[in-house]
């Protein structure tokens, strides 16, 4: 007698359930039949593009492969300011003086046709912008490229100060202006931040991925300045933000980022 069960391949049994309105869990359907049949009643799902046999941790590796793509492929305006031996970048040289965290990150990136500067005397210098009084001076090394403010004396909000990197008596950066927003602005960006962390953490993604979350939330957010009718989004903060992940999967894409605003042929934009 010959044995009438046949075993139909995965795909099969999606088109049967879905003909039949049958849910593919109440016939002991496992996780892939029950993606397939989804996608198949979606309008906007090509099937065309479908691997039926395609593993779900493949399927969630390229979505988040592509939710790195989205943020790393956008490029901010920099703001005018000649690049010196170093180029600066982060607080007020991309897009926008304004800044949300009171505690910013500065970036810098040595200039390739500059000198090559080997002083240990170099410091890194925050000051109020109207007094030109020094609230903070950090020895660096330009090698490392970034430091977090550390100063004593807290930044205040809705006041503008100005970062520069010097060696000795000898600037080797322009002095960068920024400000940090207004106490309302700030409060109600906090809120927002801690939305967010909040439902990503109830779907259990990664911190890394809630940090991506939280710098998409930045370069979204839209600033306008009073003396510029083009709006601009918060990039110094989205920066800061993606320096607070160690050994991060997306080192590449983001060294890539700083390079290309610190390149003078790359036309960048917001």
């Amino acid at each position: 007698m010959l044995n009438s069960k046949r075993n139909y391949p995965k795909y099969l049994l999606g088109f049967v359930v879905l003909s039949l309105g049958i849910s593919p869990l109440d016939i002991g359907g496992d996780r892939t039949t029950l993606a397939i049949s989804k996608a198949m009643s979606s309008p906007s799902q090509n099937l065309n593009n479908i691997n039926y046999l395609q593993p779900e941790n493949t399927l969630i590796s390229q979505q988040y492969t592509g939710w790195i793509a989205n943020i790393f492929q956008r490029r901010p305006r920099r703001r005018n300011g000649a690049r010196n031996d170093v180029c600066s970048i982060s607080p007020g040289w991309v897009d926008t003086y304004m800044v949300w965290n009171d505690k910013p990150l500065f970036l810098w990136r040595a200039m390739p046709n500059g000198e090559q500067i080997k002083n240990p005397e170099t410091k890194l210098i925050v000051r109020e912008y109207e007094s030109q009084k020094v609230i903070w001076t950090e020895p660096i090394n330009l090698a490392q490229q970034k430091a977090l403010y550390k100063g004593t004396e807290a930044l205040q909000p809705g006041k503008l100060y100005q970062w520069l990197i010097v060696q000795q008596s000898r600037e080797l950066t322009n002095p960068g202006l920024f400000k940090i927003m207004p106490t309302e602005e700030r409060e109600k960006i906090k809120v927002e931040l801690q939305a967010i962390e909040q439902q990503a953490k109830s779907t259990r993604i990664s911190p890394e991925e809630i940090v991506l979350k939280k710098a998409d939330y930045f370069l979204n957010y839209q600033v306008k300045h009073n003396t510029d009718k083009k709006s601009a989004n918060l990039w110094s903060d989205a920066l800061t933000l993606l320096y607070t992940v160690e050994n991060p999967s997306y080192v590449q894409e983001r060294e890539k980022l700083v390079q290309d605003i610190c390149t003078p042929s790359t036309s960048t934009s917001s």
